[in-house]
């Protein structure tokens, strides 16, 4: 009897599922016969209108963009019953689904702005520049927004209303080892793309060269919560720092710093030979914080 009860039980959520997929199809097809629109292959993973499509870049040719997206379907998990072994868990069913993109010369290429967490300065705003498909790499995830609803597109090819890109790391924290003018030398962990292409490599501590300039804001906040101004003069070897720039610190070791924040007052022994990496800065800081300016900034290329 518990036999007949735990088969029961294992079987009737699988058919609760294979009814409730094949009465949607049923419904679909029979919306198909009534409006003459055409259905697409993956009508299952897109139930409502659906004009926008995020992938990982496979191959870029021409104006031809490449990109794919693994979906995955659980089947419900049967209810286990204490008294029997406990069966075993559903597969997940796997399926990519490829579009190939169409870049016209109306597609527009975007990237998600910088955030600037000024204390003191408000810089001018700054035109977005301009991408292009170049920009576009294999193994990037990318947002495509289409006028074509996903739903009823006939093939796998679609012309590309907007692309995002994805976002740059434009933020590094380290410690000074040199000043010398105007360029300080910051050791460092070289920091993991937000968006890698390829194999990750291993962390590993490496120089940068941070350029300040006349605009360079060199703030924190002090312990009394207040916004505080610091000069290059301020900063000395031994000082851990956050810098801030426009730059992707994932290319590049020669950066210019937009804003600077001096995480320690007093100089701190410069580093050893420890193996845990320094956290790279985020958009919040540990220390206590009070309103602030935020400007927007975009992207350079």
């Amino acid at each position: 009897m518990r036999s007949k009860m735990t088969s029961l039980k294992f079987w009737i959520p699988t058919l609760v599922v294979i009814f409730l997929l094949g009465y949607f199809s049923s419904k679909v097809f029979k919306l198909q016969k009534r409006s003459g629109l055409p259905i697409s292959p993956n009508i299952l993973y897109f139930t409502s209108p659906t004009t926008s499509f995020v992938g990982r870049v496979e191959k870029v040719e021409g104006n031809i963009v490449t990109v794919s997206q693994e979906l995955t379907i659980i089947e419900p998990t049967p209810v286990l019953n204490p008294n029997q072994p406990p069966p075993p868990i559903p597969t997940p069913i796997r399926q990519i689904i490829t579009y190939k993109i169409e870049v016209t010369k109306d597609t527009t290429i975007s990237r998600p702005p910088l955030m600037i967490n000024y204390l003191f300065v408000t810089p001018t705003p700054i035109q977005p520049p301009r991408f292009s498909i170049p920009d576009i790499q294999n193994g990037q995830t990318i947002t495509i927004l289409t006028n074509s609803d996903l739903r009823i597109l006939q093939g796998n090819k679609v012309v590309a209303e907007s692309i995002q890109l994805p976002a740059i790391s434009n933020a590094q924290n380290g410690t000074i080892t040199k000043v010398e003018g105007n360029i300080i030398t910051l050791q460092a962990y070289s920091p993991t793309s937000p968006n890698p292409v390829g194999n990750i490599a291993p962390l590993q501590r490496r120089q940068y060269f941070i350029t300040v300039t006349k605009d360079t804001e060199v703030s924190q906040i002090s312990k009394s919560s207040t916004p505080e101004k610091f000069s290059l003069s301020d900063l000395m070897p031994g000082m851990q720092i956050n810098v801030y720039t426009d730059q992707d610190i994932t290319t590049t070791d020669h950066l210019t710093a937009l804003r600077i924040e001096p995480l320690l007052s007093n100089p701190l022994p410069l580093l050893g030979t420890s193996s845990s990496p320094q956290s790279t800065p985020s958009a919040t800081s540990s220390v206590p914080t009070v309103p602030t300016a935020t400007t927007q900034l975009s992207t350079s290329r």
